[in-house]
């Protein structure tokens, strides 16, 4: 029960998917404290006013998962108070509905499987961890789905995969990188080849519906037309000899990355995870379902990078200003802790442009003048860094 000692109170909401009225538990202000920032602000030094809450980390309450159909979203205004919202009741929530409650009735649901090993008792980070990547999930159902919300999901699991090895988060090994840009090609590989049956089937298509009927007349025209009929064939039959050689290629790299990048060791002790030998056996089951299941904080940190990218370039997502300047900044660092170095240059490079000119902009905008310096003070600390690290590899 809850008393003065307990950093959290309870609220009550009801599940807008299933209609299950959940007790969610939301942090008191001042229930714990930080004594900084790490580079891409994942907060340091947090001393809890309840001692006995030392163990939990702040993000276990950063979302609100139902206990009936696990939907899940971040524990916000806007999810606490969905029910006086009609912009989202009338377009967001019936597709949503409609298409979580499809996906918990499959016998290999993905949020099913995720959200019946939610622990807060005996396993409060792993849960943290398994709730963003459920919201991160019914994020991904929805028709206009937030890539800058996903990305900031991620960098939130990143952070207690951080949390939970003790490690600071910015040496990255050649091997992880190698891991990254490799499961990065096999990608752009797959995406292109699926791109290009679309392609194809367009101009059959076009063939058999426009071009035949105007040359039935002319033999020569018609025996051209068979001739291409033939090589589309062709080509069907090619792609899918390449497309079987990609996926192969996926599943070989698949049993090697592991091992390649440090991610997981056959030396290395693991702590049970419920019935499974461990939180990354538990996660790694789940990942041959959703390529979206990051395995530790260098994959969590690099998934966060892709969706921040997308948010950012789409210039619709992410408001002008210091969101926009932020968002350009957290490219930067996490390109560097990732060692996508090339593009964190470039992006250090944007934002300590936009700081100036923001700065230039607002000397009369305490607020926003301060902001912008912090940034720009941050980027160009980061890109000196950067730059070291560079000179020292020649």
């Amino acid at each position: 029960m809850a008393n003065d000692q307990t950093p959290y109170f309870a609220t009550k909401i009801e599940c807008p998917v299933c209609g299950h009225l959940n007790s969610f538990e939301i942090l008191k202000q001042g229930s714990y404290t930080e004594s900084g920032k790490d580079t891409d602000f994942a907060p340091t030094g947090r001393v809890w006013k309840n001692p006995a809450f030392q163990r939990y980390n702040p993000l276990l309450y950063f979302t609100g998962a139902c206990r009936n159909c696990f939907y899940t979203r971040e524990m916000n205004s806007s999810f606490k108070e969905w029910q006086k919202d009609n912009g989202f009741r009338s377009y967001r929530l019936p597709n949503q509905k409609k298409r979580h409650l499809k996906e918990i009735a499959r016998d290999d649901s993905v949020i099913k499987a995720l959200g019946t090993n939610i622990d807060h008792e005996n396993f409060p980070n792993e849960s943290a961890i398994i709730k963003l990547l459920i919201a991160i999930y019914d994020e991904s159902l929805l028709e206009r789905p937030s890539s800058l919300d996903v990305a900031r999901y991620y960098l939130r699991i990143a952070w207690i995969y951080r949390e939970m090895s003790s490690g600071d988060g910015n040496s990255v090994s050649p091997a992880q990188i190698a891991v990254s840009n490799v499961q990065n090609e096999i990608t752009r590989l797959k995406n292109y080849f699926e791109g290009s049956g679309d392609l194809i089937g367009s101009l059959a298509n076009i063939v058999d519906t426009e071009l035949k009927p105007l040359v039935s007349q002319d033999q020569l025209s018609g025996e051209l037309t068979s001739g291409m009929g033939e090589r589309i064939e062709r080509f069907h039959r090619l792609r899918g000899e390449i497309q079987e050689n990609i996926d192969g290629l996926q599943s070989e790299f698949n049993m090697a990355k592991e091992k390649i990048s440090g991610h997981k060791l056959e030396e290395e002790a693991s702590e049970k995870f419920g019935e499974y030998s461990g939180f990354d056996d538990f996660l790694s089951g789940i990942q041959e379902r959703w390529q979206g299941v990051p395995l530790s904080e260098f994959a969590s940190l690099n998934l966060a990078l892709q969706f921040y990218l997308k948010a950012y370039q789409s210039s619709k997502e992410i408001k002008p200003g210091l969101p926009q300047l932020q968002a350009s900044y957290m490219i930067a660092e996490l390109s560097r802790r990732v060692g996508n170095h090339n593009q964190a240059t470039e992006y250090f490079r944007n934002t300590s442009k936009q700081a100036h000119d923001m700065m230039t902009r607002n000397r009369n905008n305490k607020g926003i003048f301060v902001n912008a310096q912090k940034i720009l003070e941050m980027t160009l600390e980061q890109a000196r860094l950067l730059k070291k690290l560079e000179s020292v590899k020649k």
